[in-house]
């Protein structure tokens, strides 16, 4: 186990040095697995959320919040490697947008499921979660987000290097001290 451990501190702090170095690609990485979680979001809300309520204004939110992430998370992963560079920039708006809206319309269906026994804590969460990435998908395409991604190379840098240090520290401090007394066994003594 302790060699895994260090293979894993190792780990992160090869590809926090990547991240650092190679920013952009790991811009495009993101945007790419983004788009393949809106793909994914969207089935979901398909086949899953749109049960929730028989009324027909949620379940055409619903609806239209599904197609809409399936189209975006398709253009995200597919046009970026068939179109130039500027494509990228462009989804990054594109899936900040669709991340804004796609919120908005949660937020509207948690108002319609107000009255129901649906436990709401989750989609708000969820909510504010695409909120979130929304904002850093808006920042990423400036010097900022580069800084962040940048920062975020060197976080992981750090975690490697804590869970290696801690490790090491953990298995230094567990290394039983060898003893040199002698532990004596009482022995029966008999009377003749």
């Amino acid at each position: 186990m302790k060699k895994w451990n260090y293979f894993i501190a190792g780990l992160l702090g090869v590809l926090g040095i990547l991240i650092l170095i190679f920013p952009a690609f790991w811009i495009r990485l993101i945007v790419i697995l983004l788009g393949l979680g809106a793909v994914g979001y969207g089935i979901y809300n398909f086949s899953y959320i749109k049960k929730l309520s028989e009324e027909s204004s949620y379940r055409s939110a619903i609806m239209i919040r599904s197609l809409v992430s399936i189209i975006i998370g398709l253009l995200a992963v597919v046009l970026p490697m068939v179109v130039a560079e500027t494509m990228w920039t462009i989804m990054i708006y594109v899936l900040a947008v669709y991340l804004v809206v796609a919120a908005c319309l949660g937020f509207y269906g948690m108002y319609i499921l107000r009255n129901t026994e649906v436990e709401l804590k989750n989609y708000l969460l969820e909510n504010f979660i695409l909120l979130a990435i929304a904002v850093f998908l808006f920042l990423v395409p400036a010097q900022l987000g580069i800084a962040l991604v940048r920062i975020l190379g060197l976080a992981v840098i750090a975690v490697g290097a804590f869970f290696g240090l801690s490790e090491w520290y953990i298995n230094k401090k567990s290394v039983p001290a060898e003893t040199t007394e002698k532990t004596e066994v009482p022995t029966e003594t008999t009377e003749n």
